[in-house]
Order: structure tokens, then sequence, then C-alpha cells
């Protein structure tokens, strides 16, 4: 009777086996890599799409409201120009329709308007792009040249009592010095209390005696901008005309961005208005009673919106 002794079985060498392995995995870590980075990719893209709309304003709002204006029906672009090549036409609105501004910014030139800004807005789930002059932040009727222009990129060189005489140069300021300190009550009629003792005008305490005093000086901005002070990075005018206007102050120099009608900033209320120019987001927000914050993020400057970069201050429309 035959006996069958079953062969151990052959071992595949290392390497072969190493390789067998390395050629399954490889194809799982690409699939679950491409799964992850198409996740990644449609997170990053929706935040960019949705940052225009929730960015915009205040917690709990979903945009600034605006109208259409105009003598008739006002198209509304695929992006910021008239060249339908470029940028189709995907809505036709009509006047008094109701929409979501998102931003305004700098577009094609609109020959009929003689003028370049554009707003984005938010209508029928759509993000297009409209001639500034036909969307408005207040409903109006009429003709286009019956609304007022809410926000303009051109410096008008206004000459008002709060400027210079001439704007064709950035604006400057100068410093002013005073010597001493205030003047505080003393027995006396020719001295002045410092610290415990009583010491002739324009002297300081040195120890126990009465010293000249040093001269100290500190920013003054001269040509009109509210609250002006040292290390600025952002200028703000208010006209008398109704304008607001808004600079950037960069190596010493300031360049004009934007100016914002008083009353389309009213209107917008906490919302405020937003403006993208020259690669920077200009914002203006104020509480209806005269305060405002303005302030300049990113741009070539890298601004923060913050510090230097924004400037608290009161303007009122005159009547």
């Amino acid at each position: 009777m035959e006996t069958y002794v079953s062969q151990p079985k052959r071992q595949q060498p290392r390497p072969q086996l190493f390789i067998k392995w390395i050629r399954l995995i490889v194809p799982l870590l690409l699939l679950v890599s491409l799964m992850l980075a198409g996740g990644w990719w449609a997170r990053a893209y929706a935040s960019q799409g949705e940052a225009g709309v929730a960015g915009l304003t205040d917690q709990g709002t979903n945009g600034i409201k605006g109208h259409v204006v105009g003598g008739g029906p006002v198209a509304a672009y695929a992006c910021p120009d008239t060249n339908t090549a470029k940028c189709p036409i995907r809505l036709t609105l009509a006047p008094g329709t109701q929409v979501l501004i998102v931003d305004n910014l700098v577009g094609g030139f609109v020959p009929a308007l003689n003028d370049n800004s554009w707003r984005k807005i938010l209508v029928q789930g759509q993000l297009l792009y409209v001639p500034m002059q036909y969307i408005s932040v207040v409903p109006l009727s009429g003709n286009s040249s019956d609304n007022a222009q809410d926000i303009s990129f051109t410096l008008t060189g206004e000459d008002d009592s709060t400027s210079a005489p001439s704007f064709s140069t950035a604006p400057v300021s100068k410093a002013q010095a005073a010597i001493g300190s205030p003047p505080t009550l003393c027995l006396g009629s020719n001295t002045v209390l410092i610290g415990n003792q009583c010491c002739p005008p324009n002297t300081a305490l040195s120890g126990t005696v009465c010293m000249p005093s040093t001269i100290h000086t500190w920013y003054v901005a001269t040509d009109g901008r509210m609250n002006g002070v040292a290390g600025d990075r952002i200028a703000v005018y208010c006209r008398r005309t109704g304008r607001i206007e808004v600079w950037s102050i960069n190596d010493g120099q300031g360049h004009f961005l934007v100016s914002f009608s008083h009353f389309a900033v009213d209107a917008a209320g906490k919302a405020g208005l937003r403006v993208t120019v020259r690669g920077q987001l200009v914002t203006l927000n104020g509480d209806g009673h005269g305060s405002y914050v303005a302030a300049i993020q990113g741009g070539p400057f890298n601004a923060t919106g913050q510090g230097d970069f924004a400037k608290s201050f009161h303007c009122y429309a005159s009547s």
C-alpha cells in the first residue's frame, strides 16, 4: 500500500511577498487620498463661495438689501463687464426687484454710465454683477440718473472747510509742539502745581528743584482727517457735501480708495457697506446716529482691518 506524504508548501521569497503587498496597498492608499482631497476641495470651494455672503454682514444677516432702479429692465452679468462674449447675461431684472448686495468693486467701463463701478449681488440663488448705478440701497424710481451714487472710486477734489484747498497731491500731516505741562491750581498767581511742589510755569520738577521744561511734541493731523494719530494706515474725511472718503497711508503717502454716500451708509444699517478696490477690502459701518467705523483689510500691504488699519469717528450729514 502506497503512502502519500504531502510536501510542505514552498514559502514565497520575502522580496516577492513584499512586492505583492505593495501592489495591493498602494492603489488603496491612492484611492483614499483622492477621496480625502476631493472632500477638502469641495469644502474649500463651498467656503469660498459662501464667504462673499456670510462674511458680508453681522451675524444673523444674509447681506445688504438692495433694489434694482432704472427706467427699464436691468441686465445682470456673469462677471463685471458688459462684454457678453466674456460675461454673458444671466438674468434680466425689473426695476424694484430686491437683491442682496454682496460686494462693490471696480469692473469693466460702462460707456452709457461713464463709470466702472459694479455691485456683486445675490438674486434667485445666483451671484451676478450689475453696474452700481442700477442697484441702490434704497428703493428708487425713474431713470438711473436719479439714483445717488452710493460709492465712488473717483476722487472729486472737494474743497470745503474740513480739508486743504487742493487735493492734487496725497494728504500729509504736520506735527505741532507744546511746551511744558498743562497748568493746574496752585497757591500764587505765577506758579503751578508739579508733583507736590509749586513751580513757575514752563518748568519741570527735578527732585525738589524746579527746572526748565523739555519740549514735548505730539502728532496733530492738520488736513481735516478724522481723529488722525501717529502710525495711522487709514485716513477718513467727512465732507460737508455728504461724502465720506477713505484713504490708505503707505510709506508716508496717502492713496485715495473710495468715497461713500453718508446717506447710503446709514440706509445700509448695521451691515454697512463694503468695497473691493486695488485688492483691498474697505468696510464702513455706522450706528445710524453719527458714529462710524472704517477699516481696510488685505491688499499689497497686508492690512489687518484693525489697529492702525481701522478708524472710529463721528460724522454728521449737513442739512
